[in-house]
């Protein structure tokens, strides 16, 4: 029998006004829970007779999948969710939507299938908690007791903290090169009880292909509703992604690598800031799928769309807004993940996103400071602002054709990334950086930043024809110079290692290279210095840059204000005329 359309509710774009955060966080009466949580087990019950054996075809209605959410909303009905029949009848529910033209799946163009979606959430999260000793009564006191904080709100936190538990149990237990997901029921290690599987294979990679087929609609979905709680979806997939690699059971054991990188991404920007944490550390655990996948990945697998492409970089934006100005105490887009954030924008970057671009690294600029000025946030930065930079530049490279447009648009970049100080975030990397580590590989990480740095000064001095650039080091005055004479004075201290040496003098090189005035050649080759005009100065000698000069006698440069206020002192005694100490002022 063919369903009418009005059964699967309403199409994307209306549903999504009434899923808003303020619609769907405010608690419930708790005079009502019983005469709620009765009728909530009544359609769970339904829901879950899709699983039997034949399966059962109960009706159940938009308006009865908006009931079992609403449990959601009032801590007592938490206790429902914990039911993996729960999360399977709501997967074959999924299945059964109307698939798209191109007969893919399309679950999250229609309402019902976001319901059960959003079912499948709260009943995998709830039973991953229900199955960790203690979490399950944590959680619910935690629901009663803060009355501030919303039901969904806490859950969402508490799911984010057990997956994070788990992810670091899986890859931490022995020295097995395999991944374990004990609480999932599929691979146990020795030091945990055997569990029922909670979710089959079959329902995984059900969900697995319903969102990767209709993976543009389910970003749109999670964005432009509030739908917290991700981390235990993507903790499914991806232990059902490295089970089907243990077992070997298929000619293809890696075939699931790239639609679940894709899925990450996308949650990486659509999920809450309180998901951060935990899809950092499964990307973490899942670092050499992350980096197979793209050696995997086919043109057909992206379909980049313009509509789509623009609203990731707008996402993706907006979480690293978050991380500049954190509010509610919720943790924002590790640093870790910008760079391979980037990359996956970077390949779904299509003509007409160009005029983000300039915000996008804009917004990257300042989340890197924020990183910087926070060195608990901080990991392998070098490797990390390297790759970053990196991709600065791919995306200035789509700005090349030579169009009003893009040299409008490559002004805004540069004019980004003086506002927001890049030069001045490199420069004090460079003096953060260990240039003499233990390892080879982080000696490697820091020749490759400054190789990177100066890549990166090419390109910022090819955006702008005019003096923008030249100012913005000519408004930093003399500061500028003598951080360059810093770093020379850092490569001539004594030291054991002749890497401490080479490091700073390429890093005062680097520097140097970044203003357009400016030859590094110069400063090399014996012409370093000026010598003061004041006849009897005790060490006339004057690096490059940090002399002053009289706007009268403009060819008199002096080491400091002390010589300078003494040489006027003995012109004046002499009757010199027009020289005036008050018109003196820094040499640029």
């Amino acid at each position: 029998m063919v369903v009418p359309i009005h059964h699967w509710g309403r199409p994307l774009d209306a549903y999504v006004t009434s899923y808003t955060r303020d619609k769907m966080t405010s608690r419930l009466p708790e005079s009502d829970d019983p005469q709620r949580l009765a009728l909530g087990r009544q359609i769970i019950k339904k829901i879950c007779s899709v699983t039997h054996v034949p399966p059962a075809s109960p009706e159940i209605s938009v308006s009865d999948l908006l009931e079992v959410l609403n449990l959601s909303r009032s801590p007592a009905g938490y206790s429902l969710f914990s039911n993996s029949r729960l999360i399977s009848g709501s997967v074959r529910l999924m299945s059964r939507l109307p698939r798209s033209q191109a007969g893919r799946h399309a679950p999250f163009s229609y309402e019902y299938g976001y319901l059960c979606f959003r079912i499948i959430i709260l009943a995998l999260g709830m039973s991953i908690i229900d199955r960790t000793k203690g979490y399950s009564r944590l959680l619910i006191e935690d629901m009663t007791t803060h009355l501030n904080v919303k039901p969904i709100s806490c859950f969402s936190l508490h799911i984010s903290r057990v997956v994070v538990d788990y992810i670091n149990h899986a890859t931490g237990v022995g020295r097995s090169r395999y991944t374990y997901n004990c609480v999932l029921g599929w691979l146990r290690c020795s030091d945990c009880p055997k569990m029922s599987e909670l979710v089959s294979r079959s329902d995984a990679s059900m969900l697995l292909r319903m969102i990767s087929d209709d993976d543009k609609q389910f970003i749109k979905s999670m964005l432009w509703t509030y739908s917290p709680g991700l981390s235990g979806v993507v903790y499914l997939l991806w232990g059902y992604v490295r089970n089907e690699q243990y077992l070997q059971d298929h000619p293809n054991p890696n075939r699931f690598i790239v639609p679940f990188m894709i899925i990450f991404f996308r949650c990486i920007l659509c999920s809450t800031p309180d998901q951060a944490l935990a899809l950092a550390t499964i990307h973490l655990a899942n670092f050499r799928a992350a980096q197979l996948w793209t050696y995997l990945l086919r043109p057909l697998d992206l379909r980049p769309e313009l509509a789509d492409s623009r609203l990731m970089m707008h996402a993706f934006i907006h979480q690293l807004n978050l991380g500049i100005l954190p509010t509610d105490g919720e943790r924002p887009l590790p640093i870790e993940e910008v760079p391979d954030a980037l990359d996956f924008l970077y390949r779904h970057f299509v003509p007409g996103c160009q005029d983000i671009i300039p915000e996008l690294i804009g917004a990257t600029i300042q989340r890197c400071w924020v990183i910087f000025l926070n060195p608990s946030m901080m990991a392998a930065f070098p490797a990390i602002f390297t790759a970053t930079f990196s991709w600065f530049r791919a995306f200035i490279e789509e700005l090349r054709q030579p169009t009003l447009e893009n040299k409008s648009l490559k002004s805004k970049v540069l004019t980004f990334a003086i506002d927001n100080d890049l030069v001045d975030f490199i420069g004090r990397i460079m003096v953060l950086i260990n240039p003499t580590p233990p390892k080879r590989k982080d000696s490697e990480n820091s020749e490759d930043f400054l190789k990177e740095c100066e890549e990166l000064r090419i390109v910022l001095s090819s955006l702008h024809p005019g003096t923008e650039l030249e100012n913005y080091f000519v408004a930093r005055g003399m500061g500028w110079w003598k951080f360059y004479w810093h770093l020379r004075y850092l490569a001539d201290l004594p030291s054991d290692d002749p890497r401490h040496a080479m490091f700073y003098n390429t890093c005062a090189n680097t520097w140097a290279s970044l203003r357009p005035s400016v030859n590094p050649n110069d400063l090399s080759s014996g012409t370093e210095y000026h010598m003061c005009s004041y006849d009897r100065c005790p060490n006339p000698e004057i690096p490059w840059g940090l002399g002053y000069v009289c706007d009268t006698y403009g060819a008199n440069v002096y080491c400091g204000t002390t010589c300078l206020q003494r040489d006027w002192e003995l012109r004046m005694s002499r009757g010199s005329e027009g020289f005036n100490r008050s018109h003196s002022h820094a040499l640029h």
